[in-house]
């Protein structure tokens, strides 16, 4: 099957490309007919949520890829995806079905933050992209996927990081593959950045309903006094705390 021409003259409606390279022959047609439905409808879903134009997905047939699943992704650059696939792998027949959308997702959210404020440099910036991404790609899928879940505790593993969030020549390798020699275990990095990307969405969700509630107030402050009439002043005594509750000391 070939693939869809790009953006012709005048065309202003997002054009995004799957490419199945199967040349080799080393996907069946019945699979590459269906990987390639599965991959298409992932990427018309995210592209449309993710706002995304202009990129082109690769999907290239390897004998590598990740243990756990047989497939790999990768976002280089904000137009481009790269998903490696081993249909040898011997966990890839039961879980490419989810795997694949779930991974393409994944690195469609980088290609958007590529688009925005990029990937990232430093090592704390890198673990937000990377948290964020696996957060995104639960649309995809009912469990945290295998790198969200390092066998090791993530306290400890933060405060090692803590002097090493704001550099660049940290190890990645070491942190987000794992590194015997580094006593680091393999996911180390996904595995903090998807819980400190949790914290931070949980915080922004926090602060976002509290403006909310604040506008709200405002709201209410100011349109009490038509409703009630002229004359009627709602800051003339202070506000009660509830009794038994202390004063908030901070924000």
């Amino acid at each position: 099957m070939a693939d869809a021409p790009g953006r012709l003259e005048g065309q202003t409606e997002p054009v995004n490309l799957l490419h199945v390279m199967n040349a080799s022959g080393k996907l069946t047609p019945e699979l590459a007919a269906e990987l390639r439905q599965v991959a298409e409808t992932a990427l018309h879903r995210h592209a449309g949520t993710l706002e995304l134009d202009g990129v082109d997905v690769a999907v290239r047939v390897l004998p590598w890829g990740l243990p756990e699943t047989g497939i790999h992704g990768y976002a280089p650059a904000g137009h481009h995806v790269e998903l490696t696939v081993n249909p040898q792998n011997p966990h890839f027949p039961d879980g490419w079905r989810t795997e694949l959308p779930a991974t393409l997702a994944h690195e469609l959210h980088h290609t958007r933050r590529w688009q925005g404020v990029g990937y990232g440099q430093t090592l704390l910036e890198i673990l937000v992209s990377e948290g964020l991404a696996q957060h995104y790609e639960t649309l995809e899928r009912d469990s945290p996927p295998p790198w969200a879940q390092a066998p090791a505790n993530l306290d400890v593993l933060w405060n090692r990081a803590g002097p090493l969030l704001n550099t660049t020549d940290f190890e990645f390798e070491a942190w987000f593959y794992g590194s015997p020699a580094e006593n680091l275990p393999r996911w180390a990095g996904y595995a903090l950045g998807r819980v400190r990307a949790g914290v931070r969405t949980r915080q922004a969700l926090f602060h976002r309903e509290r403006g909310r509630r604040r506008d709200a107030r405002e709201h209410a402050r100011r349109s009490l006094p038509q409703r009630l009439g002229a004359g009627v002043s709602l800051t003339a005594r202070p506000a009660r705390r509830p009794r038994g509750l202390p004063a908030r000391s901070g924000r």
